[in-house]
């Protein structure tokens, strides 16, 4: 079905056949440049269509994507892009100044006549299951990422997996929120494409989360969606009714978080680190989940995977009778190659299984140490119970503190340094930064913090930063992390000129008790910027959903970024609740329409294509409603009639003037419903027979410059059950539109059929 949308961006979207296109070109294009199995090509995209199309064409041409993330701080793209040494980077100009001079940039904006002159039939790409597929920096103890190796093989088993757990089908339609430095981006993208269905881009220009996002989920019917815990807290379960298939992962789910989303939906608990390729273990949670239990647990190795609980010195597999603690180590497929240019990382953390040519494990088999704790329940689920290193989790975002260590070291005022994540309010874990100055110097937090943000993502840098004489030391001269003071609001918020100044008024009032609640702080004041703190992104959404809730100020997408304070903020908010508060609306009057009405891009497209292959049905959009109990025909065609009445693009043609397409709106018709009767046949040749007529319906195509474009045809089964099918092309109408449509249908003949004028 190359006409089926498969990918959906703020402003534009793109089908199978034409991504289909765009790729192979641009992978001809790739292949020019030397790309084929084995080369490490850079993307510097972010999550836009044009995106997707350059990933799948890396992938055609036989390379192995390196995501460079435009948000991330430019000093770091330099680190990723010389470790991997890419001999390409995929980009546009507007990312251009990001990347290091001297960069071997491809740029789609600069290169379009070039690319679009390649052939468009698919290209040998040469690749096999072995060769790379992708390389997903995490962060590093030692203070430099690493590249972790993903192979073909593991992640298109993990993907027939993902179909499976997720009932996935042409009708999803895929949220893609993780970033593509995340391995969730890889769940997201090839579960859409896979399964046939629509992937929905989620991040606009950048991440999205509480009321943007669920709006977002809201406008595409998003029915299909991987979270973290912490994602899924800023979004209410009733607001997303399409949503029926989530997964969450990417740190451990709360018990709460799983009793809201559980119920009538199926719930997924995934786990499994980068290096074992998207997910090792699965967990369905049963729904309603009660809030009472522990948290979900990790469940058991999907096919193809094997889990053990290793000891320490990894002598051999640990006994695992219930309640046994072990660090989790992962076999089979999806295990990575390991890291790029790390043999000493890769030889710590991939190791020899001992059981290697014994009972299921084969010879030669490698263990991933996950550095994970968890114990086997009686059932035969992992639960996870810890880590057995300093490595964190923030908001789904795996982070080393050695590597936020190393950054804080190279600020020149920093003698020495420790971070920590500390989960002082339950559920509200964040870095805290203790640092011992150089002699003379007094970093302040905010310089700290603008040092950092040139090096390290948003979900590094930590929340509080702490000025120490001396680190505290334990009785073997080793850091006494348990022994770092808790941050004081003091050490945490750096005020500016005048920010401690207080609430004045109750917009500000209001608004400090939101900023005190979710940064968990006694005291604010009014010019204390909300990220300065220690807010984020996600408790940037939480405080939108608040002003939306209490104040009924619904803030412009990005505003807080732009005026973190509670001063701006109540500002803002005045300024909208001044306008008049229940204030009649203006009437709706016809706006000067132009004899001949030109069409929309959209529809220019779509009147093109239909030139291009006349009496397709591609573009013709069926609906089969199945009505049960008593039903009158003659009052449904009456309410057919008025809702052709009522709209007028369900009585527009489309001719042809002068060489160009234009719109012409006919008056009113009468509908004559068609009925056909099938109850007399025996139940199974009655079902037959309708669904052969109704698949003879669907292959009469539209003739675009005659009425209708819309038409309906009714078989009755039995006496109290029908199916009612409505055929309509793409020029008239969406799939989006179908459910107001046939709301507004159910309604005039609820009103008819009582006898009542229609609503209105």
């Amino acid at each position: 079905m190359p006409e089926a949308v498969a990918v959906v961006g703020e402003d534009e979207e793109l089908t199978y056949g034409e991504i289909e296109v765009r790729a192979n070109r641009l992978a001809h294009h790739l292949r020019e440049r030397g790309v084929g199995p084995e080369t490490r090509v850079g993307l510097c995209l972010g999550g836009t269509p044009r995106g997707m199309v350059a990933l799948l064409a890396i992938l055609k041409a036989g390379g192995a994507y390196v995501p460079l993330d435009p948000s991330h701080p430019a000093e770091r793209l330099a680190f990723l892009l010389a470790d991997c040494a890419a001999p390409v980077v995929v980009t546009e100009s507007r990312f251009a100044g990001l990347l290091p001079a001297g960069a071997p940039l491809l740029r789609l904006d600069r290169e379009t006549a070039a690319i679009a002159s390649r052939s468009t039939g698919r290209p040998c790409s040469g690749s096999r299951p072995e060769n790379l597929a992708y390389v997903i920096y995490t962060s590093g103890s030692t203070g430099r990422p690493k590249g972790v190796l993903v192979p073909h093989a593991g992640a298109v088993e993990r993907i027939r997996d993902a179909l499976r757990l997720f009932a996935a089908g042409p009708a999803s339609r895929v949220l893609q929120a993780a970033a593509l430095g995340f391995d969730a981006s890889v769940l997201e993208i090839f579960l859409a494409f896979a399964s046939g269905g629509r992937l929905v881009l989620g991040r606009g220009a950048g991440p999205l989360a509480g009321p943007d996002l669920a709006r977002r989920m809201r406008r595409e019917e998003v029915t299909t969606a991987a979270l973290t815990p912490a994602l899924l807290d800023t979004l209410e379960p009733g607001e997303l009714p399409a949503l029926g298939a989530l997964s969450v992962g990417g740190d451990a789910c709360p018990a709460a978080t799983a009793a809201r989303w559980s119920v009538d939906r199926r719930l997924l608990n995934l786990y499994a680190p980068t290096e074992a390729t998207i997910f090792a273990t699965a967990w369905r949670v049963p729904g309603p989940f009660p809030e009472s239990l522990r948290p979900p647990p990790l469940g058991r190795p999907i096919a193809g995977v094997r889990a053990y609980l290793v000891d320490p010195d990894l002598a051999a597999p640990t006994p695992t009778p219930p309640g046994e603690v072990g660090e989790i180590a992962l076999a089979g497929t999806g295990i990575a190659r390991g890291y790029l240019g790390r043999p000493d990382r890769t030889a710590e953390r991939f190791v020899p299984n001992p059981e290697a040519g014994v009972g299921t494990a084969p010879a030669g088999d490698r263990l991933y140490r996950t550095g994970d704790l968890a114990r086997l329940l009686p059932g035969g689920d992992l639960e996870f119970v810890g880590r057995a290193d300093l490595q964190v989790k923030i908001r789904g975002v795996r982070v080393e503190p050695g590597e936020v260590e190393a950054a804080l070291l190279a600020h020149p005022g920093i003698a020495e340094a420790a971070v920590v994540a500390r989960e002082d309010r339950p559920g509200d874990r964040r870095l805290a930064a203790y640092a011992v100055p150089q002699p003379g110097a007094r970093p302040t937090s905010r310089e700290l913090r603008e040092h950092l943000s040139r090096k390290l993502p948003d979900a590094m840098i930590p929340a509080a930063f702490v000025l120490l004489d001396a680190l505290p030391i334990d009785a073997n001269g080793k850091l006494d992390r348990r022994a770092l003071p808790a941050p004081v609001p003091e050490a945490v918020a750096e005020t500016s000129a005048g920010g401690s100044l207080a609430p004045r008024g109750a917009n500000e009032e209001t608004l400090a008790a939101f900023f005190r609640v979710l940064l968990g702080l006694p005291r604010v004041g009014v010019r204390d910027s909300f990220f300065a703190l220690g807010g984020h992104s996600l408790l940037a959404a939480q405080l939108a959903a608040r002003v939306r809730r209490d104040l009924g100020v619904e803030l412009p997408p990005g505003f807080l970024f732009a005026h973190p304070t509670i001063e701006e903020l109540a500002r803002e908010a005045g300024r909208l609740q001044g306008e008049p508060a229940g204030a009649p609306l203006p009437p709706i009057v016809p706006g000067p329409r132009p004899a001949l009405i030109p069409l929309s891009f959209p529809q220019e497209r779509v009147w093109f294509l239909d030139r291009l292959a006349p009496g397709s049905v591609a573009y013709s959009f069926q609906a089969e409603i199945r009505l049960s109990g008593p039903l009158e025909p003659a009052v449904l065609g009456r309410a057919l009639t008025e809702v052709v009445s009522r709209h007028e693009i369900l009585r527009t043609r489309f001719p042809e003037v002068e060489g160009r397409p234009v719109q012409v709106i006919e008056p009113p018709w009468e509908v004559a419903l068609p009925v056909e009767d099938l109850s007399a046949l025996p139940g199974p040749a009655r079902e037959r027979a309708a669904e052969a007529r109704i698949g003879e319906e669907i292959r009469r195509p539209f003739a675009l410059d005659r009425l209708p474009l819309i038409r309906w045809r009714l078989f009755r089964l039995e006496p109290s059950r029908h199916v009612l099918l409505q055929i309509e092309h793409h020029l008239v109408h969406d799939g989006w539109s179908l459910a107001v449509l046939l709301g507004e249908i159910a309604a005039l003949y609820a009103a008819f059929a009582e006898g009542r004028a229609g609503p209105h």
